[in-house]
């Protein structure tokens, strides 16, 4: 329901239709002709139309956005370091007969975002229904990435509703890597902020995941854990958030947030779950991750020390987790099931589509 009375279709039509703007710009040729979605109009009606309207804007209406309190916020020294408010409207009318996407980029991180930054209106009566199924859909991720994955509903079946939790524990076989899922508004005033309050403050969702991994981590070293094994005393934490957040390592996160609040709570916490184990990921930084194990050319336990082994060299560290992941980029993604079906479906849809008009 929020989905529809935010941008005005359903979910299936505007993955649909979202593809549509993508091949518009395909042979990179920035003027889009009104006529282009023409083929479209039979199947989806005026939802083409209210698509092209949602991420469009002429000169006069794209003044009258970038003046609002919202778009205020997050420009001026802000764009030095966030990507560019124009995201939202990636293609501008400069003339009545075609639409001009202003680059490609733009465009991708534009309908990146679009679905995220329009519900956020709503607050949590947006995020509150849909952190189960972000945090269902992490579980997903892991348990089909290594088989040997403890999620979260088998761990609190056997120590009980009062023990913390994390979203899914992968046991590699000389480790173990804990991920916890955080969904929050994390809105573009938070993400470019250079105040150590301010994003202490609106990132506590973030904080909470480094308190419950140092204490499952602990937990797991209990010799009475079911899931304890006595020789393995290396843990990482994955924490997965719903936007990729200027930030991936906990040894970045401490040097951001005010001095004392990302202090380890003992030694002990120290030293099974040191900051630079911990890194904070993208949904779909994850997705890839996930896809470079399943296709079996490396595991988290190879992924993971390699990268706090390039994090601990300058000429080699990296300031995304994503940019770890690059070296993966030449293996089959093989999306997963919820992706892959969502994928297939589309296309079935577009081609009927288009067969019919």
């Amino acid at each position: 329901m929020r989905f529809r009375e935010s941008l005005g279709m359903d979910p299936d039509t505007f993955i649909d239709l979202s593809w549509g703007l993508h091949v518009s710009i395909l042979e990179r040729k920035p003027n889009v002709p009104n006529n282009f979605f023409a083929p479209l109009i039979a199947r989806y009606g005026q939802s083409v139309h209210d698509i092209v309207s949602l991420f469009t804007r002429d000169l006069a209406a794209l003044r009258a956005e970038l003046g609002k309190p919202d778009a205020l916020n997050v420009r001026g020294r802000a764009e030095l370091r966030e990507f560019s408010y124009l995201r939202r409207f990636p293609f501008v009318r400069l003339s009545p007969n075609a639409i001009t996407c202003w680059h490609p980029a733009v465009l991708a991180r534009g309908m990146e975002d679009a679905v995220h930054l329009r519900l956020s209106d709503f607050g949590e009566q947006y995020t509150r229904p849909f952190s189960k199924l972000f945090e269902s859909y992490v579980i997903e991720l892991s348990i089909d990435a290594v088989a040997d994955a403890v999620p979260e509903a088998l761990y609190e079946s056997a120590l009980g509703p009062e023990a913390s939790m994390v979203e899914a524990i992968i046991r590699e076989p000389q480790c173990n890597v804990l991920v916890e899922a955080k969904m929050s508004l994390f809105a573009d005033s938070v993400l470019a902020s250079d105040n150590p309050n301010t994003i202490y403050q609106k990132t506590k969702r973030v904080y909470e995941a480094f308190a419950k991994g140092w204490k499952v981590t602990l937990d797991l070293a209990d010799s009475t854990n079911p899931f304890h094994r006595p020789d393995i005393a290396e843990n990482y934490l994955l924490i997965v958030v719903s936007r990729q957040l200027h930030v991936g390592t906990g040894p970045h996160l401490a040097e951001i947030y005010p001095t004392g609040r990302l202090d380890y709570p003992d030694e002990t916490a120290a030293t099974r779950l040191p900051l630079r184990h911990v890194f904070i990921l993208s949904i779909e930084d994850f997705e890839r991750a996930t896809a470079a194990v399943r296709s079996g050319v490396t595991s988290f336990q190879q992924m993971l020390r390699k990268v706090v082994l390039d994090n601990a060299a300058p000429e080699s560290a990296k300031m995304y987790f994503s940019h770890h992941l690059d070296q993966y980029d030449t293996v089959d993604p093989r999306l997963s099931k919820l992706i892959a079906a969502a994928v297939d479906a589309s296309r079935a849809r577009l081609e009927k589509a288009l067969t019919d008009s």
